[in-house]
C-alpha cells in the first residue's frame, strides 16, 4: 500500500525549503518505515537544474528497518 508514501510526497511542494536533500530523504526512510510491514526500503530523491552543467544532483540510500535509527 503506497497510499501514505505517494500522500506524504504530494505535500512536499507546499513545504517550506529544506536545504539538504538528505534531510527530505530521511524523511522519506522515516515514513517508509512507520508502517511495520516495511522491512527495508531504497529513497532516490533528485533536484533538476540546481547547478548549470548537470541536468541534476541527488542522493540514494537503501536501509533495511535493523539499520533505521
Amino acid at each position: 500500500d503506497y497510499d501514505n508514501i505517494r500522500n506524504f510526497l504530494k505535500q512536499f511542494p507546499a513545504r517550506p525549503h529544506t536545504e539538504l536533500l538528505e534531510t527530505l530523504l530521511d524523511e522519506i526512510v522515516d515514513k517508509c518505515f512507520a508502517d511495520d510491514r516495511v522491512d527495508a526500503c531504497r529513497v532516490s530523491i533528485m533536484k533538476l537544474s540546481i547547478f548549470n552543467e548537470v541536468e541534476a544532483a541527488g542522493v540514494e540510500v537503501y536501509r533495511t528497518r535493523a539499520q533505521w535509527k
